[in-house]
This record gives structure tokens, C-alpha cells and sequence, in this order.
């Protein structure tokens, strides 16, 4: 997981599935926004691999960003449409 370096020691912490998600979400926005669409793929799928929390288990969950990443080619397509799984 790429955003994880700097929180690695504290996997237990009730809020660090949300930290992962939340940084690798605000990292794949950037990433969209210069143009790197090969990197904001990258963070959006490490923000799937989360280790959830309550927060990300009972509160919805937005799809702009996958949206917004899957809008051009169909591989593309086929490609972020894997990131939207239910976390567990």
C-alpha cells in the first residue's frame, strides 16, 4: 500500500483503515489531477485494500473518483470498476 509507509507502526489503531483509505483517496485525486491516471489508479486500488473500519463498513462510501478515472477507454473501465467492492 503506498500511503502506509509512515503509519506502518500502528496497524492496531482503531482509525488507520480510515487513514489508508483517506490518503490514498486524496493521493489518486492528485494524481487525476496532473494527469497521471496510471497512478491515480494505483492509490484508488490501494485504497480498496483498506482494512476497514465502522466508519468505511456503515457510512457510503462516494464513486466520483472511480468515475471520474474510469471515464475513456474500456480497459480502463474494466479496470477501476474492480475497485468497487463492498469492504469487510
Amino acid at each position: 500500500m503506498p500511503a502506509t509507509s509512515s503509519v506502518v507502526r500502528f496497524p492496531k489503531h482503531l482509525r488507520y483503515g480510515d487513514l489508508v483509505f483517506d490518503t490514498n483517496t486524496l493521493l489518486s485525486k492528485v494524481a487525476l489531477r496532473s494527469g497521471d491516471r496510471k497512478n491515480a489508479a494505483r492509490h484508488l486500488f490501494a485504497a480498496a485494500e483498506t482494512p476497514g473500519s465502522d466508519r468505511l463498513r456503515y457510512n457510503p462510501i462516494s464513486i466520483e473518483l472511480p468515475a471520474r478515472l474510469s471515464t475513456g477507454t474500456s480497459a480502463r473501465r474494466r479496470m477501476v470498476s474492480g475497485t468497487l467492492r463492498p469492504v469487510q
